[in-house]
């Protein structure tokens, strides 16, 4: 089979910190499912500062059979510049690409980064697996690759039974080299909403697909016996099925493992949070909740089809602190139909309430997603998505579009200017209501 290396790319200047506060979970569920099929490999992180010279110098001296590398649609040129060089320091290294960026090319891949021998649309554990071992091309699930002139995709694999997908241990991670020590936790996959500004539908099927309580326990009971006290529930849709989420609590409570704190990184749905649920996560020893509100009116909301409404809005957020939460507002700037006035309403809201933390963001429209193509039809373009996703932390307060029913970019330039003072107030605030002001 030959060597086998496993690399995540990451750079300080996609907007997400110096260095990751956890493993990525996405490359941890294909070295784990290679370790437990017995397959030697190494895994290469440049999220703790790992240096793409010494990732080179590796290949250059090993010369590896394969290597698999997890990307995103950020910062793809430095990425493909990257897949060049592993190419050109070990030609018959075949370099295998999944993730997000390659779910939402496709064939196009190919044609982006020639360099590339191997794509993986969807989830990939098995089908890694299954192209490293030696299984015809034409036969492995979600598999893009060339055939003569030709490029060829597969039928992409959705796993219904995910509990057949070992959760990662992180053994061939540097743990200790982390931001935190928290370990993340993904417990579902897929995503039924129609948000028309989200990928995440396009990336891992519409049909949301959960593990087992038993399963998601166990996980927390590993980490729970190695020493960890904090896990990262990296999840879109954790409490999406409360049947589920219940039978997690009664498990929960039975093999005593409240001491570990679980951190919802993936929030929770305004539609979803009814007194039940919210109760059920108190259970869990949930205290932070975010909600993806986005907008609060009611026009915008039916155009981005959040599947929420004004009133609703405000009595789950009211629900939400008056148990106790410290609850956290995300909101984006720039849509369609969106308002000077509505924003100022927007602040009042979140002024009614004790609410502990605050963030507006840019509206940057994805590939593969409504928003794109109702802008291709409806707007222009001021900066092109290929500038924008390649220098995205430049681009999280420069509009990048001009659209149909929509405020000007210089409007929306000055309105996140605006909304950055706000927040800003909110966490001052925030210190007073939560007893948290320092002497």
């Amino acid at each position: 089979m030959g060597k086998i290396f496993l690399v995540n790319v990451y750079y300080q200047e996609s907007g997400y910190g110096d260095k990751l506060n956890f493993p990525p979970v996405g490359l941890g569920y294909i070295s784990e499912f290679l370790d437990v099929k017995g397959v030697d490999h190494q895994v290469f992180d440049m999220g703790i500062g790992e240096k793409i010279e010494d990732i080179l110098a590796h290949i250059r001296l090993t010369l590896p059979s394969f290597v698999g590398i997890s990307i995103s649609s950020l910062q793809i040129g430095k990425t493909a510049e990257i897949i060049k060089s592993m190419k050109r320091v070990s030609p018959s290294t075949k370099v295998v690409v999944g993730g997000p960026h390659v779910t939402t090319q496709g064939v196009k891949i190919f044609a982006d980064i020639p360099e590339v021998d191997y794509g993986i649309v969807g989830e990939g554990e098995e089908s890694f697996y299954e192209l490293v071992s030696g299984k015809p091309d034409a036969i492995i699930p979600g598999l893009v690759y060339k055939e003569g002139n030709d490029a060829k995709a597969n039928e992409r694999r959705i796993t219904e039974n995910i509990d057949i997908i070992p959760f990662p241990r992180f053994k061939r991670f540097k743990l200790d080299q982390y931001g935190t020590k928290a370990i993340p936790i993904l417990s579902s996959r897929g995503c039924p909403f129609k948000c028309i500004f989200c990928q995440q539908s396009s990336l891992l099927s519409k049909s949301w697909r959960g593990t087992s309580a038993r399963y998601f326990v166990d996980a927390i009971k590993y980490w729970g016996e190695r020493g960890v006290r904090e896990i990262h529930v990296v999840d879109d849709n954790f409490a999406y099925d409360l049947p589920r989420l219940k039978q997690i609590a009664d498990l929960y409570e039975k093999e005593d493992v409240s001491a570990i704190k679980l951190s919802l990184i993936g929030g929770v749905r305004i539609s979803s949070s009814t007194p039940e649920l919210l109760s059920t996560l108190k259970r869990l020893g949930v205290d932070y909740i975010s909600f993806g509100v986005e907008a609060f009116d009611d026009e915008v909301l039916r155009f981005i089809k959040k599947g929420t409404t004004v009133a609703q809005i405000d009595e789950r957020v009211k629900c939400a602190c008056d148990m106790g939460f410290r609850v956290r507002l995300f909101f984006i700037i720039g849509f369609p139909y969106q308002t000077r006035e509505q924003l100022r309403k927007t602040y009042k809201f979140v002024l009614k309430y004790p609410v502990y933390q605050v963030r507006f963001f840019n509206l940057i429209p994805y590939e593969h997603t409504f928003l794109k193509e109702w802008l291709d039809e409806h707007g222009t373009f001021i900066h092109s998505p290929e500038v924008y996703m390649d220098d995205f932390k430049a681009y999280q307060e420069i509009p990048v579009f001009e659209a149909e029913h929509t405020m000007t970019a210089e409007e929306r330039t000055a309105e996140l200017k605006v909304a950055d003072r706000f927040a800003n107030l909110v966490t001052e605030r925030a210190k007073f209501l939560f007893d948290e002001i320092k002497d």
